[in-house]
C-alpha cells in the first residue's frame, strides 16, 4: 500500500509547480482528498523541503491528477523555459524511491535555475540574449551535475537581468530580450531587483521548491531582499562556476534562493564542493564541505559577536530607507535576546572612499568579462550565432532589433572594450584598491579588528562590501515598507520602494564561514518568521489540495491520466531554428511616408464623400519590399506574449457556409472566439466582441478600384490606438476607463475559402516595432463617427511572418492594443501578394473579428 501511495509523487510536485508557474485559476473539479488520510496538504506558497520529503516518505498523498491549466506567466515573465524532460525524470526518481533508493533530501525535489547555468539537455542557456539561443554546451554545468546526482529535478530556467546586469547602463532589473520584463509581486509593477530576478519571484510564489541564482555583486542578495525570501551568496570558490555564463572569475558565485534558511542549507549542501574544472574551489578548507544543515541550530546566536558598521548605515541611508533602518534597530533587540553580542561602531574605515569610487567594482567586472566570456564561448560545441568575443556580442546586440539596442544601450561593454582587461597592469592596480576597500578598509578588516563572527546590515546596504573579496552573505526577510510608504519609481516606471515591498537583513562573514552565517540566520529566522508577515498581492490559487485524489480516473490509472494531462501544459520551450530551414517570401507593402508636415498636420482618411474640393486624405504612401517568413517554424506557447500573435484551434472546421449571415457568425463563430480568449487571457474579467467584417478579393484586385466588397488592405497598420480603444470601449460597451485596470484589444483573422495563401495576412513581430517612433496616429473619419488607427513608416528592421496553409479549424489571433505597455505594443499587419500561391487558387475570402478583453 505504501509503494502505491508514493508512486507518482515527484510527478505530482512537477505538475503542481508547472501549474503554479502558469497560475492555474480556480479549483479543479472532482479533486478529492484521500478517504484514508485527511491530512491537510501544505500550501505551495509555504511548503519547504522537509514537508515535501515527509509526504514522499510517508505516502501522505496517495495519487494526484491535474486538470487543464491556464497560463499567466506572461504577466510576470518569471520563467524562460520549462524542462520538457521534467516529468520523465520525476518518473525515474519515483521508481528509485519505490525500490528503497533515496539519494538524499533533494530526491524528487524540483528546482529552477537561473538562465546562466548551463544544462546539456533540450533547454537553452541564453543569459537572456538571443545571441546564445540554440548554443550547446559539452556537458551540464557542475552545479547541475551535483543537483542531478542528489536527485533534484531541474524544472526549468528563470529569467534574469540580461547578462547578469553587465550590458547596459540604462536598462532595468529583470529585463532580458529572451524573457521580457520580470515583475515583483508585492506591489503593482514592482522592481524585482536583479540580476537573479526570476529566481527571486519564482521562489516567493512557490513555483519551485527552490531556485539557484548567481551573484557577482548583489545579484542574489538584493533580489532575496526585494522578494521576501532567503538568499545565500556563498564564498567564491565554495561552489563551482564551471559552465555558468560568467562575469568575473574573482566575484562570481552560484547560490540557493529559498523560502527558508534550512532549504537553502539543503541545496547548498548539494551543490558545494571541489571541482577540478574550477580552480577557485581548491581553496575550500581541507577540501571538505561543512554540514550546512546541521548548522541550522536555534542556539547559534548565543554568544555570537555581531558587528554593526554604523558609518555604513549612515552613509547609505536616505529618506526612502527610514522604515528599513527602524526594522533593523528592532532586529538588534531580537538578536540580543537570543544571546548575541552586538558590537556597535564596527565601522569600515574606507567606507566613504569606497562609495565615492563606486564604479571601481564595475570596471573590474568589465575587465574580467572581456576575458572570461571568451573562455566560456570557447567551450561551446555549437554556436549558431558565431559569437566568439565581447566584440562579436556587442555587434550582434547592436544589430538585432530583438535586443532593444539604443533603448537599452551597451554602455558597460563599450567601457570595458575601451578600458584595460584583466591581463594588464591597470587592472591589477584597480583590483588591489578594491581588495583594500573590502579587506582591511572594510568588511574583513572589521571582522578581524573586533573579533566578529559576522557583520550585520540591511541587505540592500550589504553586498558591495563583500564582492571584491568573494566573501559570503546570507540575506533573510526582515519586514516590509508600511502602507504609507511613498512610491518611488525608476525612469522606466518600475516601483523601487512602496507599500508592502519587502526588505531583508544580511549576515556577512569572512571567507568560508558560510556554515556559521547559515546558523546565525536560521536562529534569527526562527525567532522572527518575518517572511510570514508579508504577503504578495498576486498568489497562485492552485494548491496540492486541488489535485489530490486516489484510485483511477475514468477507468485509467492516475499515472496514465497524469501523462495525458501533461500534454495539456503549454511548456515554455524555445526551439532553435537553423537558418537554412527558414523559408522567406519576398513581396511588398505600402507604408506611410515620414512627411515633416505631420508635425503640425495630423494624417487623416475620409471614408465618405465630402465634395470634390476636399481631399480624401493628406497621407503620402510608398511601396517597399518586405521579406515574410512562415511562422510555423517559430511558433511556441509564448508566441502571443512575445511576437504578439499566434494561431489557435477552433472546436471544428469552419467553412464559407458558416459565414453566410451576420446572425450565423454571431451565433456560432463568436462563442468560439470568446472561448479562445478565455484560454489566452485566463485572468481576464470581461470579454466583449465589437464587430466583424468580411473581405472578398476581386479577381482584378489590385489592378482596378471601386469594388463591391472590401478588398485586402495593402497599407501596414494597427486598427486602434490606445486612445481610440478606450473611447470605443466606452461608446460600444459603456465601460469607462476607471472601470478596468487593463484593456487588451485582439483581432482574429480567418480565411474561409481555401488555405488562405491568396493575399494572406502578414504580421510584424511587435518586438521589432516601436509605437510612435515607427508609426503615426491617423484620424479615420466616417459620416457619423470617427476613430483613430496607426499607419506604419517603413523600417528594414521589421520581422514579418505569415501562416502558410491555414486550416479550416485554425484562426490567427493578434494583439492590437494593450493598456499595460510593459507587455508590448500592438501588431502591425498588412495583406500581401504571395508569389508562391497556386495560380488557380480561389480569390481570398476572409473574416476579421475585433474583440475587447477587460481586467478589472
Amino acid at each position: 500500500m505504501a509503494s502505491k501511495s508514493v508512486r507518482g509523487y515527484s510527478r505530482l510536485i512537477i505538475l503542481l509547480v508547472i501549474s503554479s508557474v502558469l497560475f492555474v485559476g480556480g479549483v479543479i473539479a472532482d479533486a478529492i482528498l484521500s478517504q484514508e488520510d485527511r491530512t491537510v496538504p501544505p500550501s505551495l506558497l509555504e511548503a519547504d523541503i522537509d514537508t515535501l520529503v515527509d509526504g514522499l516518505e510517508r505516502g501522505t498523498f496517495s495519487s494526484a491528477y491535474i486538470g487543464r491549466i491556464k497560463e499567466v506567466n506572461n504577466d510576470l515573465n518569471v520563467v524562460n523555459e520549462i524542462n520538457p524532460d521534467a516529468l520523465s525524470i520525476a518518473s525515474q526518481l519515483d521508481a528509485e524511491r519505490s525500490k528503497g533508493l533515496v539519494r538524499g533530501p533533494l530526491h524528487g525535489i524540483p528546482i529552477l535555475v537561473k538562465d546562466t547555468i548551463a544544462t546539456n539537455d533540450l533547454m537553452n542557456t541564453t543569459a537572456g540574449s538571443y545571441a546564445l539561443l540554440g548554443a550547446k554546451v559539452p556537458a551540464d554545468s557542475t552545479v547541475v551535475q551535483n543537483l542531478r546526482k542528489a536527485g533534484a529535478i531541474i524544472l526549468g530556467k528563470t529569467n534574469l537581468s540580461q547578462w547578469g546586469s553587465i550590458r547596459s547602463l540604462n536598462s532595468t532589473n529583470g529585463w532580458s530580450a529572451v524573457g521580457g520584463q520580470t515583475h515583483g509581486v508585492f506591489y503593482p509593477n514592482q522592481d524585482p531587483s536583479g540580476s537573479s530576478s526570476g529566481s527571486g519571484v519564482a521562489t516567493t510564489l512557490g513555483l519551485a521548491t527552490g531556485c539557484l541564482g548567481g551573484e557577482t555583486d548583489g545579484s542574489i542578495t538584493d533580489p532575496a531582499s526585494y522578494n521576501n525570501i532567503v538568499g545565500v551568496k556563498p564564498t567564491v570558490g565554495l561552489v563551482s562556476r564551471h559552465l555558468v555564463v560568467p562575469i568575473s572569475e574573482r566575484m562570481d558565485t552560484v547560490g540557493p534562493m529559498t523560502r527558508t534558511v534550512k532549504d537553502a542549507a539543503y541545496i547548498l549542501q548539494g551543490i558545494a564542493g571541489v571541482d577540478p574544472l574550477d580552480n577557485y574551489t581548491s581553496a575550500i578548507p581541507g577540501q571538505t564541505v561543512p554540514d550546512f544543515v546541521s548548522a541550522c541550530n536555534l542556539s547559534a546566536l548565543a554568544g555570537a559577536r555581531l558587528g554593526v558598521p554604523r558609518n555604513v548605515i549612515s552613509l547609505m541611508a536616505n529618506s526612502t530607507t527610514e522604515s528599513v533602518v527602524e526594522a533593523f534597530e528592532e532586529s538588534l533587540g531580537v538578536l540580543r535576546s537570543a544571546g548575541a553580542i552586538i558590537v556597535e561602531n564596527a565601522d569600515f574605515p574606507a567606507a566613504e572612499d569606497f562609495l565615492g569610487n563606486y564604479n571601481l567594482n564595475l570596471e573590474i567586472m568589465g575587465a574580467d568579462f572581456v576575458v572570461n566570456l571568451k573562455q566560456y564561448l570557447d567551450l561551446l560545441v555549437y554556436n549558431p550565432a558565431n559569437i566568439t568575443s565581447l566584440v562579436d556580442l556587442r555587434s550582434f546586440t547592436q544589430s538585432s532589433p530583438l535586443e532593444e539596442y539604443k533603448i537599452r544601450d551597451t554602455g558597460i561593454w563599450d567601457a570595458a572594450l575601451q578600458n584595460w582587461d584583466n591581463t594588464e597592469p591597470g587592472f591589477w592596480a584597480a583590483y588591489q584598491q578594491a581588495l583594500y576597500y573590502c579587506n582591511e578598509g572594510g568588511l574583513l578588516g572589521a571582522i578581524k579588528q573586533h573579533d566578529l563572527d559576522a557583520v550585520i546590515l540591511p541587505s540592500h546596504f550589504s553586498w558591495d562590501w563583500a564582492a571584491a573579496v568573494g566573501a559570503p552573505i546570507v540575506s533573510i526577510p526582515m519586514g516590509a515598507y508600511p502602507p504609507n510608504q511613498p512610491v518611488q519609481m525608476d525612469t522606466w516606471g518600475l516601483v523601487e520602494t512602496g507599500p508592502n515591498i519587502p526588505f531583508g537583513i544580511g549576515f556577512l562573514g569572512a571567507k568560508f564561514t558560510d556554515a556559521k552565517l547559515i546558523g546565525l540566520a536560521y536562529a534569527y529566522e526562527q525567532r522572527t518568521m518575518a517572511q510570514k508577515t508579508v504577503r504578495p498581492y498576486i498568489v497562485p490559487r492552485f494548491e496540492l489540495r486541488d489535485v489530490l485524489g486516489q484510485g483511477t480516473t475514468n477507468g485509467r490509472t492516475t499515472s496514465a491520466f497524469l501523462c495525458d494531462q501533461l500534454a495539456l501544459v503549454d511548456c515554455i520551450f524555445l526551439v532553435p531554428i537553423k537558418e537554412d530551414e527558414i523559408q522567406e517570401i519576398q513581396s511588398e507593402s505600402d507604408f506611410l511616408v515620414k512627411d515633416p508636415k505631420y508635425e503640425h498636420e495630423k494624417p487623416y482618411q475620409l471614408r465618405y464623400d465630402v465634395g470634390k474640393d476636399f481631399p480624401e486624405t493628406n497621407m503620402t504612401e510608398e511601396r517597399k519590399p518586405i521579406m515574410i517568413r512562415d511562422f510555423r517554424s517559430f511558433q511556441n506557447s509564448r508566441s502571443l506574449y512575445e511576437y504578439g500573435f499566434t494561431s489557435a484551434k477552433l472546436s471544428r472546421p469552419f467553412a464559407a457556409t458558416d459565414f453566410r449571415t451576420n446572425e450565423e457568425v454571431e451565433g456560432s463563430y463568436y462563442p468560439e472566439i470568446e472561448g479562445i480568449l478565455r484560454q489566452l487571457y485566463p485572468a481576464s474579467d470581461r470579454i466583449k466582441i465589437l464587430e466583424h467584417d468580411f473581405r472578398k478579393r476581386h479577381a482584378q484586385f489590385p489592378n482596378k478600384e471601386n469594388f463591391e466588397h472590401q478588398q485586402p488592405s495593402v497599407l501596414a497598420h494597427i486598427d486602434f490606438t490606445m486612445k481610440s480603444a478606450a473611447r470605443t470601449a466606452e461608446a460600444a460597451f459603456q465601460i469607462a476607463p476607471d472601470q478596468y485596470r487593463r484593456l487588451v484589444t485582439v483581432n482574429f483573422w480567418k480565411s474561409f475559402q481555401g488555405p488562405g495563401n491568396d493575399w494572406p495576412l502578414a504580421l510584424c513581430d511587435r518586438r521589432t516595432f516601436r509605437r510612435g517612433l515607427n508609426s503615426s496616429a491617423v484620424d479615420v473619419v466616417y459620416y457619423d463617427s470617427f476613430t483613430e488607427n496607426e499607419s506604419m513608416y517603413h523600417s528594414p528592421e521589421y520581422f514579418w511572418y505569415y501562416f502558410k496553409d491555414l486550416g479550416d479549424d485554425e484562426v490567427i489571433a493578434f494583439v492590437q492594443t494593450d493598456s499595460d505597455e510593459d507587455r508590448g505594443s500592438g501588431v502591425p499587419h498588412v495583406s500581401f501578394f504571395n508569389p508562391e500561391a497556386d495560380e488557380d487558387a480561389m480569390p481570398r475570402r476572409s473574416i476579421e473579428v475585433r474583440a475587447f478583453v477587460f481586467f478589472t
